[in-house]
């Protein structure tokens, strides 16, 4: 993660059996509404998993309790003469002077003062209110692409506002099917109703499109080649035998939506050579 630009980028990267060489890179955009500073603390290389220092606690400096084992290492960094720190996982933070002499115990973290820095890895907003509002821009592709997502989704807009978008979009989905007579106005009636609905926004979650709107069109990144591509992009079928079942409602009530599923079917056929089963 790093700062940019008044926000945080952070990249969330993930490797397991069967994904291209490249990996799979999430790219996230963040932005606070009102004012916050951001702190970076970076990732060190020198701490020891399952050794400590005893004696436990150098003259003058007994254990507290901090959030986290880079907390207390600043700790130690900050601490005049303080040449170790231990810290348990419940959170107690010990610093060693340099009499200490280090010993083997399983579930602490211990390390010196300085360790060579890297590449930050914990970014944060801090801020004297208890609440704030993140935006969140998110992309597959590339940073850039995340913040555009801000701009174009979030930007300018409040907490509010979006969910009462998110309302409207699902609304104006669900409408698209409606129950012209439901029965008696009963309890029974309306319990059916909610059932049904609820059952209709559920198969609407799937497939999940991956492609995104950028400045050269509609583009994806694939899971097949690890590269980004051109066109739409879908992944997650979500349930058993859609196609007696997801694709014939579909193919009545969302024609357009299903279209674009084909392709993105479509295009994963032809980067990967096989689709949903």
């Amino acid at each position: 993660c790093r700062q940019s630009a008044g926000g945080i980028d952070l990249i969330s990267k993930r490797f397991v059996d069967g994904a291209p060489s490249s990996g799979l890179d999430f790219f996230v955009r963040l932005e606070v509404r009102g004012q916050a500073r951001i702190e970076e603390i970076a990732l060190s290389d020198c701490f020891e998993h399952d050794f400590g220092y005893e004696p436990m606690n150098m003259p003058g400096k007994e254990r507290i309790a901090l959030n986290s084992m880079e907390e207390c290492h600043r700790r130690c960094k900050q601490t005049a003469n303080c040449a170790h720190f231990t810290w348990w996982s419940d959170g107690g933070c010990h610093l060693q002077d340099e009499r200490a002499k280090k010993k083997k115990q399983p579930g602490l973290t211990s390390g010196p003062p300085n360790c060579k820095e890297t590449v930050p890895r914990h970014c944060c907003f801090v801020a004297e209110q208890q609440e704030l509002e993140i935006h969140i821009g998110t992309s597959f592709i590339s940073a850039a692409q995340a913040l555009r997502a801000v701009d174009a989704e979030v930007k300018g807009k409040t907490f509010d506002d979006l969910v009462s978008e998110g309302r409207d979009a699902w609304r104006k989905l669900l409408r698209k099917v409606e129950v012209l007579d439901a029965g008696p106005a009963t309890a029974a009636t309306f319990r059916r109703l909610e059932v049904f609905y609820t059952s209709l926004y559920r198969a609407l979650l799937f497939p999940r499109r991956l492609d995104e709107e950028t400045p050269t069109g509609i583009r994806h990144w694939s899971p097949y080649s690890g590269q980004v591509m051109a066109g739409i992009g879908v992944s997650d079928n979500g349930f058993w035998d859609t196609f007696r079942t997801v694709y014939p409602l579909l193919s009545i009530a969302y024609p357009k939506q299903l279209s674009n599923f084909v392709a993105g079917w479509l295009n994963s056929f032809e980067a990967g050579g096989g689709g949903p089963k």
